[in-house]
């Protein structure tokens, strides 16, 4: 691609020859000649060093946390003695959304050595983030050509990115964790073969380990019986995620709000780990349902992986997703209803459940003051069920003043 200075110079170089050519001066032929060789040879030498240009792109990490920093970077190596001048650079960094932010800067190639183009990036929201070069362009010595040094061929590392959600504290889960303990259904013990209070001696049957075997006992009844040891049952939380992300004018906002629903459940599936409970979190994504199970504090990613991607508004009925899903888990020992808007049809079937003596709790995300039912609120309240809710201006006016996550305050 010509620039402007090499079409100013083409320009120059058309006066020249027609004053050549209207006058029939000798001197002005070298001038003339030189003035077309010049740019003519830097144009192969430049598109020479591209043919030997070769860029490799690294990323930092691949998971991270949100509002941590983390580095891109793009190794260019070219190997010629010709000099270029500064090079334009462009990141494109393209989100879940296909909402693409595009990063700019401009570096001196030197093409004696190695250069290592270094972009340090925040990880502002939550999300899977794609982040590739999308433009490497310099020109030659002179100025009147720019030519681009990325190529198609050129080997490309895997440059997506998962930003996980932080945990954002929203209240002390006090009643919470007073249900649980409270619950009979959290305290149950089974038969099995860990080494720890002994629940059952039987005698021995087809695949049982001799190590578990009672020998005073077998010889003075003259047969091999076995100890059943106590297990504790690790109790079974639910959680139904219905907040979908609502479809704001700015998608910053957008974006913060998602962030505001998937850290408010990290937080509350945290508590419920720490809490020794297993926890199936259940969230609905463009009409399709995905679940994960996570039975210890050290298993919390797979919770937050799922959180990563926003949810969007599928035009679902709440309330019969909700049916549908009581009916899937009769024997979980905690319900954990998780929405942006409660309807009355919504309040009425946590009722219907509420009423069967099974522990539930209903948390409400809320985007909009406006959008609060404070009949199907009334209704919760009326059945004693436990409700928490939470603000998303709250939340805002918290980030404001706290940038790099929330872990810390678990």
């Amino acid at each position: 691609m010509i620039t402007v200075r090499g079409a100013g110079w083409f320009f120059l170089t058309v006066l020249v020859g027609a004053a050549l050519a209207y006058s029939g001066f000798k001197p002005l032929q070298f001038v003339f000649i030189l003035m077309i060789i010049l740019p003519l040879c830097s144009l192969c030498r430049l598109i020479l060093i591209r043919s030997r240009t070769q860029i490799v792109e690294t990323l930092s990490q691949h998971i991270i946390q949100r509002g941590h920093v983390f580095s891109f970077c793009a190794a260019v190596q070219t190997r010629s003695p010709v000099l270029l001048g500064a090079a334009s650079v462009t990141l494109q960094q393209t989100g879940s959304d296909q909402y693409s932010n595009c990063t700019k800067q401009r570096v001196l190639i030197d093409t004696r050595k190695d250069v290592q183009i270094r972009f340090p990036i925040r990880a502002v929201h939550c999300g899977l983030i794609n982040i590739q070069l999308t433009e490497l362009t310099v020109v030659d010595l002179f100025g009147f050509f720019r030519i681009s040094l990325l190529k198609r061929l050129d080997k490309r590392s895997d440059s997506v990115i998962s930003v996980l959600p932080g945990s954002y504290p929203f209240v002390r889960l006090d009643l919470l964790q007073a249900l649980m303990k409270e619950n009979p259904a959290m305290m149950r013990w089974q038969a099995g073969s860990d080494l720890d209070t002994i629940a059952d001696i039987r005698q021995q049957q087809p695949g049982d380990a001799l190590k578990r075997a009672h020998w005073k006992l077998s010889a003075r009844l003259n047969e091999i019986m076995i100890r059943e040891f106590e297990n504790p049952i690790q109790p079974e939380v639910v959680i139904i995620d219905d907040s979908q992300t609502p479809a704001f004018n700015d998608h910053n906002k957008s974006e913060q709000y998602h962030d505001f629903t998937s850290e408010c459940l990290v937080y509350l599936s945290f508590v419920l780990l720490k809490q020794m409970s297993t926890v199936r979190l259940i969230v609905w994504r463009h009409s399709i349902r995905e679940t994960v199970v996570a039975s210890m504090f050290d298993q919390k990613q797979l919770i937050q992986f799922l959180l990563c991607e926003p949810r969007r508004n599928a035009n679902w009925q709440s309330d019969q997703l909700l049916e549908d899903e009581m009916k899937q888990h009769p024997e979980a020992a905690l319900l954990v209803w998780s929405t942006c808007c409660l309807t009355v049809q919504t309040a009425l079937k946590l009722v219907s459940y509420h009423t069967e003596q099974r522990p539930l709790v209903c948390l409400i995300l809320y985007h909009d003051d406006r959008h609060r039912d404070h009949e199907a609120l009334e209704i919760l309240r009326r059945a004693s069920i436990r409700v928490i809710e939470v603000a998303f201006d709250v939340y805002q006016k918290a980030v404001q003043n706290k940038t790099n996550g929330w872990d810390e305050q678990l």
